[in-house]
């Protein structure tokens, strides 16, 4: 089962980068993109919560880091300092392997995109 939650939490980490293309060219991601990485963050939330620990430099731990990086895109882009400060938690933790904090920096992300969809979004 564990392997499982594996998958599933490197799958939903790369469908959560996918709406991203649009920061390539310093856009603002639409309303359904960041309805999709909060629905997809969520998501790899709950399964970051039942694999507990990711072995350093997997590809997971790899796929973890590039959606860090991303969403420190979105955080500049969106000029959110919140969600910057969440990102940076993230980051922070990721670089320690300090996994509690981890996912409360990624439940703070998805706090922020709910704000921001709320804020924007009919």
């Amino acid at each position: 089962m564990k392997h499982f939650g594996i998958i599933f939490l490197a799958l939903a980490f790369c469908l959560a980068l996918a709406p991203l293309g649009a920061l390539a060219a310093n856009q603002l991601p639409s309303c359904a993109d960041l309805e999709e990485m909060a629905n997809t963050l969520d998501q790899a939330a709950d399964a970051l919560a039942k694999v507990g620990n990711i072995e350093r430099g997997s590809e997971l731990d790899k796929s973890l880091g590039q959606l860090i990086n991303a969403l420190a895109d979105v955080a500049n882009t969106e000029r959110n300092q919140e969600m910057a400060n969440a990102v940076n938690l993230m980051g922070d933790s990721w670089k320690k392997d300090d996994w509690e904090p981890m996912k409360e920096g990624l439940d703070n992300v998805i706090a922020v995109l709910d704000k921001l969809i709320k804020r924007d979004c009919p």
